[in-house]
């Protein structure tokens, strides 16, 4: 359980009628903070990202079960089989575009409650599909709530978290999500491509009996002038004896002193906007042109044709589970050594086993190495791209954004920026088969190595470092600053 005190030298209490603060006497009491709720809270949304991730992955395992006999779609072709891997990827942008409003005017846990129905549904649809078209309507589905919530939780944990845990909690996004294409590698490989979709039902359902007991986000209450109610998630989120009216003050300050007014075209020329814009936009560029969501939507099918070293059920199984306990261990390095270090070394060890990966595939297609002797090299290059991936190109994004764009602006910055990443995702994945036909698939990784290059020269040039400021201190700083980099 993690404690964290302080003394206090004022004490505040509130009237929760008519949302008053008043001010008693001093005195030096002690008060002990409690997450207990805070990581519940995370969690439960968490388990929504479980689900992307199985979203993700899901057409790794389930295209290859369909072609196998026995399967209602026996027949099916790689037309196909991009459309399924590809069309969440599309449909995702619109879910976004209608998060960012959403989440602004509901609230974000509300977002997360509303389309939970309809996730659920969308799995069901995949569940008992009788033609191709029922999965293509499924995946749509999919996709449009996994762009929801690809907006609204980043936000929502970022919100709920503490200065010294928001690194460590908001990385857990990553985790939750190479979580979910573990179990979707594991499962896969024993399970129907149904029984899969099945599972992620059942995931969703869970989700939702738990993030139902949870608080909305104080900030976003404040925001709305529901103080009585940010009190009282305060007090959940950080227990009883916390000083939790210290917090309600300094959120409310912090808020005071930025536009709560709705972003407006000429927002746009406020440095608090167009810079935090701007950077998360790239982020999320980078994030999805450095070859990784093409890698999971057919890492079996890439497995398979990389040799017979290793089983390509067994290979994609390590795979993602190298991601999932590289984003363990990241999400603790994120809060000491800070963004910006993690982000170029990330790169530039991403760089590398892309270049060898694509030497590798380059002179097996040309017979001047043995596959047979020499097959552990693909292996050991995914496992190596998928830990730097893992450590900062993955988590970086969604812990940065919510921390650069003030919170008028927040939803609509993160929607802007899952946006685009979708489009490009859905880009990179639908275009896979072009490339390798047209480049080959050594050109194909060369072609991310290059996307990783350009990423580390973008960090190095415009990223702030953000370890260990509070949002309050990186919103003014974007604000009263033309430059770009925070104090280091």
């Amino acid at each position: 359980m993690s404690k964290i005190q302080a003394f206090v030298d004022v004490k505040k209490n509130v009237d929760l009628t008519n949302c008053s603060v008043q001010e008693n006497d001093a005195d030096t009491r002690v008060h002990t903070v409690n997450l207990r709720f805070t990581y519940i809270a995370t969690m439960a949304t968490l388990l929504y990202v479980i689900i992307m991730g199985i979203m993700t992955a899901f057409s790794a395992p389930a295209t290859v079960d369909m072609q196998k006999p026995g399967s209602r779609f026996i027949h099916i072709t790689e037309e196909e089989i991009s459309w399924i891997a590809s069309l969440p990827l599309l449909t995702a942008a619109s879910g976004n575009i209608v998060s960012g409003y959403a989440s602004q005017k509901l609230g974000r846990k509300a977002v997360l409650m509303y389309f939970s129905a309809v996730y659920l549904s969308s799995w069901l649809m995949i569940v008992y599909a009788s033609s191709i078209g029922w999965i293509y309507a499924g995946r749509i589905l999919c996709g449009f709530c996994s762009g929801m919530f690809n907006v609204a939780i980043p936000i929502y944990v970022a919100e709920i978290s503490v200065t010294k845990i928001r690194g460590f909690l908001s990385s857990g996004f990553q985790i939750a999500s190479g979580g979910g294409m573990l179990i979707t590698m594991c499962l896969g490989a024993v399970l129907r491509w149904s029984w899969l979709a099945m599972v992620a039902a059942i995931i969703t359902t869970c989700a939702t009996c738990l993030m139902y007991f949870m608080p909305e986000s104080p900030p976003w209450l404040i925001r709305q002038s529901k103080n009585a109610d940010a009190v009282k998630a305060l007090k959940m989120l950080r227990g009883n004896d916390s000083d939790f009216m210290k917090e309600f003050r300094e959120i409310s300050d912090g808020q005071a002193k930025l536009s709560t007014d709705s972003i407006r075209l000429r927002d746009i020329l406020d440095p608090a906007l167009y810079k935090a814009l701007g950077i998360a936009v790239t982020l999320m560029f980078f994030q999805m042109f450095c070859g990784m969501s093409v890698l999971i939507a057919y890492t079996v099918e890439i497995f398979q044709s990389s040799g017979n070293f290793i089983n390509a059920s067994v290979g994609s199984i390590i795979f993602t589970a190298v991601h999932v306990l590289t984003a363990a261990v990241s999400s603790t390095l994120m809060d000491r050594i800070g963004r910006k270090k993690l982000y170029i070394t990330s790169g530039s060890c991403m760089i590398l086993a892309l270049t060898v990966l694509g030497i590798y595939s380059l002179m097996s297609a040309e017979n001047k190495i043995n596959s047979s002797s020499f097959g552990w090299i693909p292996l050991t290059c995914f496992v190596f791209y998928v830990i730097a991936f893992a450590t900062g190109y993955g988590p970086i994004p969604y812990v940065m954004i919510p921390e650069i764009v003030p919170i008028h602006s927040r939803s609509t910055v993160m929607a802007v920026a899952c946006i685009f990443g979708a489009l490009s995702a859905f880009l990179s994945t639908k275009v896979f088969y072009a490339m390798k036909f047209t480049l080959g698939i050594h050109g194909v990784y060369w072609t991310y190595a290059l996307f990783c290059f350009l990423g580390c020269i973008f960090c190095y040039f415009c990223m702030p470092e953000t370890k260990g400021k509070s949002i309050n201190e990186i919103n003014l700083s974007f604000a009263a600053s033309s430059r770009v980099a925070l104090p280091k």
